[in-house]
């Protein structure tokens, strides 16, 4: 018997080739039923590949009288790629017989098992030391059953992420690939078998927590779909639904006296909630630049600390707010927030105290006999329901957080866009990355 020529790369097998060349060491028998159906296969010899009908061929294979156990095994298990991927597998294999790309036709035997895909990999942002972020090629994470992951568009620098990266004796380094990134938004890249009402490609935000990062996972629960309007913008949704949920727990009413305590992108956000909920407002903040934007999101004032409360008289009864909110997380601004409470009034802290404990006047606490409101939520789903009214409230234009996101910079200058966070230029309100 003359040797087999070697398979080149442009020569195209067909499923009868690539069945005969697993089972010719079978007996005389075997070869007989090859024979057949090779005969089997010559009905279809008019039909181009491309069109081929698989799921046919494979029922005339099957019940061809005295088709022997193992052929049939055989035929099943070495046409499944065809049954499965129709016009995919011929694309392929017509693209290698025009020299368009190679195929290795050499490894006959391993045909027929699951073939292995190259491991997938990612860029993620990883704080290794203090002040010092990493960008790192990691495994990409797969989703689990009830999970979703998201090829991420971008992620919103939050203040609290300053106080960790600065490297306070409670951290640990190097941190998780991604962390402290949990403002993403981006597209569905893959979902869990469980999952529902989310395919690929969907737009949406989410309240995952390692999002600085080229792709992040977590439990489908926790993604939002952005509204049709929405799908093309650069909107991190935790933050706007943190912002909700500190009004819903403040339980604002119409004309209501309300200061908030502080001018960041949260108190910002704050004060054009609580005049959307009908409160009267006055926002308290250091920089000029700050109170100029809050008077341009509905405050009816905007003061310094430092002359807050000699104004106050003029605004408020007693110069007393039915309720003020803070959102500095520092302790100047909350020995602030609790002076200019009105009694039987509602203190809420808003502002995330991290870094050391703070000191409280307890005895005009009592004496105003305050309700005092730690206002981060912690359910998850509630949390979830605060970032879906939020994107109403955006879609709708009630809302319009993108003059807020004054500094846009890539995934590799993350350690810039903290700088920024920290020492807070003039003009600054919040960073955004982009990937």
């Amino acid at each position: 018997m003359k040797p087999r020529p070697p398979v080149t790369s442009t020569m195209l097998p067909t499923p009868f080739s690539l069945v005969a060349g697993v089972t010719f060491r079978h007996t005389n028998k075997v070869r007989r039923q090859l024979f057949r159906m090779k005969m089997l296969m010559s009905l279809k010899k008019k039909k181009k590949l491309r069109g081929a009908n698989w799921s046919a061929v494979r029922q005339d294979l099957c019940a061809a009288p005295r088709f022997s156990f193992l052929l049939r095994r055989s035929a099943a298990v070495l046409l499944r790629p065809c049954f499965s991927l129709r016009n995919n597998l011929a694309g392929l294999l017509f693209g290698a017989a025009k020299g368009k790309m190679p195929m290795n036709t050499h490894a006959s035997a391993g045909f027929g098992k699951k073939a292995r895909a190259a491991p997938r990999k990612m860029q993620a942002a990883v704080l290794v030391a203090p002040r010092t972020i990493e960008l790192q090629e990691v495994m990409l994470p797969d989703p689990a059953p009830d999970e979703v992951r998201v090829k991420l568009r971008g992620c919103g620098v939050c203040a609290s992420n300053v106080t960790p990266w600065t490297g306070p004796d409670w951290m640990r380094f190097p941190g998780e690939p991604g962390g402290l990134g949990h403002e993403g938004w981006g597209v569905v890249d893959a979902v869990g078998k469980d999952v529902r009402g989310l395919i690929e490609g969907d737009p949406v935000t989410t309240l995952f927590h390692r999002s600085y990062a080229q792709y992040d996972v977590g439990p489908a629960s926790q993604v939002v779909p952005l509204p049709t309007a929405l799908a093309g913008v650069q909107l991190p949704g935790e933050p706007l639904g943190c912002a909700v949920n500190v009004v819903r727990r403040a339980g604002l009413r119409s004309a209501q006296n309300v200061a908030v305590i502080g001018t960041g992108f949260l108190g910002l956000l704050l004060v054009r909630l609580s005049v959307l909920s009908g409160a009267s407002v006055t926002a308290v903040g250091r920089k000029h630049d700050a109170r100029a934007r809050a008077l341009e999101l509905g405050a009816s004032h905007a003061l310094s600390p430092e002359d807050v409360e000699s104004a106050a008289g003029a605004i408020a009864q007693d110069g007393l707010f039915d309720c003020v909110i803070e959102t500095t997380g520092h302790q100047q601004p909350l020995d602030l927030a609790t002076r200019l409470t009105a009694t039987r009034g509602r203190l809420v802290i808003a502002g995330y105290h991290q870094d050391g404990p703070r000191q409280v006047n307890m005895q005009l606490w009592n004496w105003r006999g305050l309700d005092v409101i730690n206002a981060h939520e912690r359910d998850p789903d509630i949390y979830v329901e605060g970032i879906r009214q939020a994107l109403s409230l955006v879609a709708g234009g009630r809302l319009d957080p993108a003059p807020l996101f004054t500094h846009k910079l890539p995934l590799e200058r993350l350690n810039a866009a903290l700088e920024l966070a920290a020492s807070r230029p003039p003009g600054f309100v919040k960073a955004l990355v982009v990937m």
